[in-house]
């Protein structure tokens, strides 16, 4: 189904009515945004843990591989043919 105008357009009227500066955001006038208090995030107001200190945890090459290994026997081996 068309759709059908039978009255005429006068669009040459219209154009003289808008003012040039007419777009998005031009018809409200915006107040100054200021950020408002909000509540906790992850509704959580418990502080932060502490990292870890470096001293907890050995650095790499700090392992005494030969005393974790000392003890103990493989018990899984290849059969040989």
């Amino acid at each position: 189904m068309a759709f059908v105008f039978q009255a005429e357009r006068d669009i040459n009227n219209a154009s003289g009515a808008l003012p040039a500066n007419v777009g998005p955001g031009s018809y409200i006038e915006h107040r100054k945004y200021e950020p408002r208090p909000h509540a906790a995030p992850f509704n959580t107001q418990v502080a932060r843990s502490k990292p870890l200190k470096k001293s907890n945890s050995p650095g790499p090459g700090s392992y005494n591989v030969e005393f974790v290994t000392e003890g103990q026997r493989v018990v899984l081996q290849s059969a040989s043919v």
